[in-house]
Order: structure tokens, then C-alpha cells, then sequence
């Protein structure tokens, strides 16, 4: 169906428009025109702030969080119940407090302030646990990857060289095994560092890689 179709009818339905309607279609509509006209109607005529919370919150738009946060420092009721919600919310407490006109009494505005903070104090505690246990997820992968690192490489009788494809070149000739499986005589691989090759080869692209790491920790071989 057409949106503007749809949007001409909701604002034509009698005795009042449908105004939650006409926020979802201009919200779908997009558009920053759009999406102001919605956060107006949000607040305007429907007064619900956690509704224009969650609508900027979605947009992401910082300019939308300055016209929710003027809008409902003209209102008293309107401030109340922003800083009801502002601590589960992407609000700056102290920016908003700070708009608050000097001679504005706001009702609830301590209870609303508490709450703010104990939202706030509440995610903070969220965040830590949530740290805690990426903490515990990061170490346990490191002791998982140094346990792979420290295994053998299977080398099997007859594996060939990536680059040249001997087995072997001469008896005196070293070896550069990599823990993905892949074997290289240390010369083969060592003139590669430095040789011209096609880039759109997948198999020079790894060869690369290895040739790289040989030079990385050349003083270790």
C-alpha cells in the first residue's frame, strides 16, 4: 500500500486523527523531515516520553535527543517523567537537569532524579558483570589456543614442499613447519620473502603469509 495514502487517512480519521498510526508510518517513511514530525506528534499530542525515548533511541539521531530534551523542558509534567527514564535511557541526567528553566517546579522531580541515578548505578553493575564474564570467555580461549599451540605437528612420510614440491632438496636442508599442516623447505621459503607473485592466487596469498612469519622470527629459527 502507499504510505502517503495511508498517512492522508490517518490524518482525515474523525473525531481525531490517529496519531500513533501516523507515527509508525512516518517513522517507516524515514526521512529526518519525517522523523521530527513524529517525535513532535510523540510529545505533543500524545505525551507519552517513553515512546519519544524509544523512538530517538531507534533513529539515532542526536538531533532528535535535542528536540525531545527542549521539548519537554517547557513542560513540568513533560521533564518529570523524562527523568523517570532517563537512567535506563541514552539521557544525559546532568544536561537535562541543567536545562530545567530555575523557577520551574517539577512534580516528583526528586523521586525522578533518585531513580535516574539508581538506573544508572544498576547498569554500571550490569556492565561489570558483563566484563567479568567476557573476562572469563577471553582467558579461557587463550588457555584453548595454548593448548593447540603446544601440540605436536604431524608430519607425514613423503610430505612434500608447498613451493617446490620435493621431498627433499638435500640432506642438510631444514624444515619450516607450520601448525596448520603445511611444510616448506627453509630455502624455498626463504627466496620467496622476496620474489614477484600473483596476488589473485589463493595459494600465493598463503605462501605469502607464511613467507612473512619466517621473516617475523627469523632470529628464532
Amino acid at each position: 500500500y502507499s504510505m502517503e495514502a495511508a498517512l492522508v487517512i490517518c490524518r482525515a480519521h474523525r473525531p481525531s486523527p490517529l496519531y500513533r498510526e501516523i507515527v509508525f508510518i512516518l517513522g517507516r517513511m524515514g526521512g529526518r523531515q519525517n522523523t521530527k514530525q513524529a517525535l513532535n506528534i510523540i510529545i505533543e499530542k500524545l505525551k507519552d516520553v517513553h515512546q519519544a525515548i524509544e523512538f530517538v533511541e531507534r533513529e539515532a539521531d542526536e538531533e532528535l535527543w535535542s528536540i525531545l530534551v527542549a521539548a519537554c523542558v517547557k513542560d513540568a509534567n513533560l521533564i518529570g517523567h523524562l527523568l523517570q527514564h532517563a537512567g535506563a535511557h541514552n539521557v544525559d541526567p546532568v544536561h537535562l537537569i541543567r536545562c530545567i528553566p530555575e523557577k520551574m517546579v517539577v512534580p516528583g522531580l526528586s523521586q525522578g532524579i533518585l531513580k535516574t541515578f539508581q538506573d544508572i548505578k544498576l547498569q554500571l553493575h550490569l556492565r561489570e558483570g558483563c566484563n567479568s564474564i567476557l573476562k572469563q570467555d577471553v582467558l579461557d580461549l587463550l588457555k584453548k589456543l595454548y593448548r593447540k599451540r603446544k601440540r605436536a605437528i604431524k608430519v607425514f612420510q613423503g610430505q612434500r614442499c608447498e613451493i617446490c614440491f620435493n621431498e627433499r632438496k638435500n640432506v642438510k636442508d631444514s624444515y619450516v613447519i607450520f601448525a596448520t599442516g603445511e611444510v616448506y623447505h627453509y630455502s624455498c621459503l626463504d627466496q620467496f620473502v622476496n620474489r614477484s607473485f600473483d596476488y589473485e592466487s589463493q595459494q600465493n596469498k598463503k605462501i605469502v603469509n607464511h613467507a612473512k612469519a619466517l621473516n617475523t622470527n627469523r632470529k628464532n629459527l
